[in-house]
């Protein structure tokens, strides 16, 4: 499932799409017309997200450095708020996907810490940020190793903490999501499936996503902050996992039920329809 933003980014052609990244540079290369604040956190970020989809990877850097600027100026400014916390988290996230690979060294940690010290003071309770942290430091850090990093590099302490969570967050995670169902806590539910579903598909447990998905199919007509879109994005999730494992008449039956919730959304999601049509027809051809 998207953001009401990269839900937007997303139905825009690649020229809008162009033209909304060309006006966004302009308007952040001129420091004088912005100030830190929400709004303008919240556009960098959009912006950010549009340079990724269009693959500028060297500009996306760039406006990561400045979104660090305007963040932390608007965190210094309102210490306690909420608001300004999660930010400050979402930009340390931003932040784990761009680091650069060293074999003497896992730059994701420090990260993960400041994410870990941005919550540390504020009353205890469930911060999703915080969850999103936590699974975005081992799945970086299985692929660093994966990739040559030395572990010898690192200190014991972290090395003990990144083994102890590699090998037992997912599951505390599984724990937290039956809790929060056993206590009717709809929205914990949803976003800690959310997080799960994520890890496990890029994990490569396609049952464990699967398994978080349906279990999103079935809460989220509950939940009154899910996007209209959130459901069929559901079942496009769940099918694409079973194409890529050649499940083609599974995938079928999902890829229709996509179909069938985006038509009902309007011309908004006539790309998106269109799209699941499409799978639909290949994955026909396919099961024959």
């Amino acid at each position: 499932m998207q953001t009401t933003a990269e839900r937007e980014l997303e139905s825009l052609s690649p020229d809008q799409l162009q033209d909304f990244v060309t006006a966004e540079l302009d308007y952040f290369s001129q420091a004088e017309y912005y100030q830190p604040d929400a709004d303008n956190i919240r556009r960098i970020f959009k912006l950010i997200h549009a340079l990724l989809f269009l693959e500028f990877y060297e500009e996306a850097i760039q406006k990561i450095h400045q979104a660090e600027e305007i963040v932390y100026a608007f965190l210094e400014q309102t210490p306690n708020a909420t608001d300004a916390i999660d930010f400050a988290a979402e930009w340390n996230l931003l932040a784990m996907r761009f680091t650069a690979f060293s074999k003497d060294e896992f730059k994701d940690y420090p990260y993960f810490k400041e994410i870990v010290r941005l919550y540390a003071n504020h009353p205890s309770g469930f911060h999703i940020q915080m969850v999103h942290g936590y699974v975005s430091l081992i799945l970086n850090y299985q692929t660093w190793k994966d990739k040559g990093g030395d572990v010898s590099k690192l200190s014991e302490n972290q090395y003990q903490e990144l083994e102890t969570l590699l090998n037992s967050y997912p599951k505390q995670l599984q724990e937290l999501i039956q809790e929060a169902h056993h206590a009717g806590d709809i929205e914990k539910e949803v976003l800690l499936n959310r997080a799960v579903a994520r890890y496990a598909s890029a994990a490569n447990n396609p049952n464990l996503a699967i398994s978080c998905l349906q279990a999103l199919l079935n809460i989220l007509p509950q939940y009154t902050q899910h996007i209209p879109s959130d459901i069929a994005d559901v079942d496009m999730e769940i099918a694409m996992i079973l194409v890529n494992y050649k499940q083609y008449s599974q995938a079928k039956r999902y890829f229709e039920q996509a179909f069938t919730g985006y038509q009902a959304l309007g011309e908004d999601y006539e790309l998106f329809a269109a799209q699941a049509e499409g799978w639909i027809t290949e994955c026909t051809n396919k099961s024959r």
